[in-house]
């Protein structure tokens, strides 16, 4: 199944930020013209010195085949190094991952994935992650740049989901589903959990068989029992199109995920969904990079297969 984009988040979460402060700019003169509240321009402010910083993104599961990790260096807004490529990505850093008894030096593989940018990568052949853990990475650059992080991996989901109802429609001939689940959160265990769906149908530009997210109009794709600890915790899918050819076609990805990973992207979303309102209060974005910025984070995945049927 596919895998998390996770370099999506940072860039969004960048552009989030970098948008808000053009907006601002612009809305800065736009009072001082309508409200005369000024009689004259400010035009030698000075910028405050900005000392860049590493910013580290990586997660870690033992349902990926692969360890990645991106690093780069965070970029002022204000400046002359602002729309400078070089001063974003980085190439030469030294990156260690460890388990407390061994460790292993992490490569950098340019153009991977199609990735323009590149990132640091090694197989799980040659270092596993394994639930349960503990890891910590370290990075370093030169110019006197240290960062280091750990996390927890959790264990993977040993819980019930279930599909409860599923309705169909025929609309002039093309049948389109419509499906209530649950999963029953584990009992007397702190739970961060990350849920989502899939489709299967073909494609209509390649004619081949592949699957496409579902998205759900009850149910939140991140999931906290804080309040619900041990409760059934159900979704409602929207309307869409499945291929009934005898294999499942309809997926419920489950993935038991860390504390830090659930409070990033829960502030990413805010970020995201506060974006164009100049009223709206800014969003902090968490990091638990010790000496830098970003995030090192873990999460176990449990695959569900379903066959759903006209009826």
């Amino acid at each position: 199944m596919k895998n998390f984009r996770y370099s999506t988040y940072f860039k969004e979460s960048f552009n989030i930020i970098l948008k808000h402060k053009r907006f601002m700019l612009f809305l800065i003169p736009l009072f001082g013209f309508v409200f005369n509240a000024c009689e004259d321009m400010v035009s030698n402010v000075s910028v405050p010195e900005y000392s860049p910083k590493l910013v580290v993104f990586s997660y870690i599961s033992p349902s990926d085949s692969i360890i990645t990790v991106k690093v780069k260096k965070s970029s002022p807004v204000f400046g002359t190094n602002t729309n400078n490529p070089e001063t974003i990505t980085v190439t030469d850093a030294n990156v260690v991952i460890s388990n407390g008894l061994n460790s292993k030096t992490i490569p950098y593989v340019s153009n991977y994935y199609n990735d323009f940018e590149g990132a640091y990568i090694i197989s799980q052949r040659d270092f596993a992650i394994y639930a349960g853990q503990s890891y910590k990475l370290e990075v370093s650059s030169p110019g006197g740049f240290y960062v280091t992080s750990s996390c927890f991996v959790p264990a993977i989901p040993e819980t019930e989901v279930a599909v409860d109802h599923v309705d169909s429609f025929d609309y002039g001939g093309i049948w389109v589903f419509r499906a209530n689940f649950h999963f029953k959160d584990i009992p007397e265990i702190e739970n961060y959990w990350r849920l989502s769906a899939s489709r299967k149908a073909i494609n209509p530009s390649t004619l081949q068989m592949e699957y496409y997210d579902v998205k759900f109009d009850i149910g939140d794709y991140l999931v906290s029992d804080a309040g619900k600890d041990g409760s059934n915790i159900s979704y409602l899918t929207n309307e869409f199109e499945v291929i009934n050819d005898g294999n499942p076609n309809f997926i419920i990805d489950l993935f038991a995920i860390d504390y830090q990973y659930y409070i990033f992207h829960k502030e990413a979303d805010l970020a995201g969904d506060d974006y164009g309102n100049p009223f709206s209060e800014p969003v902090v974005m968490i990091s638990n990079i010790n000496g830098g910025l970003g995030l090192f984070s873990a999460y176990n995945k449990r695959t569900y297969s379903f066959n759903l049927s006209k009826k």
